[in-house]
């Protein structure tokens, strides 16, 4: 299609007509994940909500990247960036997570989630049970700033 990323699951607002505007959810509970190549999820021009509980992913071998929420084909320039809300309940997460300055990501972790940082990430807000974040050595930045733990 047109997306400017590989990425396993892309959600995204085409604009084209086919679909109402609004928000979208994605939901996963339990059950296996494999990307082919790229992120394991982007998001575009959208605002989502994603909740993860149980879910074991595998990931593609050409990219760390778990989650990019940045501006694509769609929607108006500078404008058509991801808005997204990830909720972790149990989950174990590796990887990156990237957002551009039209985008926004709200991190919030429940019930033991962890996330293990494989580079630098960024999010606009993170909350809920935090002390399962290994940063590996790299910096999460949250709100521009980085995160101390």
């Amino acid at each position: 299609g047109q997306s400017t990323m590989n990425s396993n699951v892309l959600i995204y607002q085409s604009m084209s007509g086919d679909a109402a505007e609004g928000n979208s959810t994605f939901t996963m509970t339990g059950g296996s994940m494999t990307a082919g190549t790229g992120a394991m999820f982007h998001v575009t021009n959208v605002t989502t909500e994603i909740n993860l509980s149980g879910v074991d992913f595998t990931y593609a071998s050409d990219s760390d990247v778990f989650l990019d929420a940045s501006s694509d084909a769609w929607g108006t320039a500078g404008k058509n960036g991801g808005s997204v809300t990830l909720n972790l309940d149990d989950q174990d997460i590796t990887g990156v997570i990237t957002q551009d300055d039209s985008s926004s990501v709200a991190v919030n972790m429940t019930n033991g989630s962890t996330w293990t940082l494989t580079g630098d990430s960024y999010v606009t807000s993170l909350s809920g049970d935090t002390s399962g974040i290994d940063t590996n050595g790299y910096t999460l930045y949250v709100n521009g700033a980085a995160w101390n733990g």
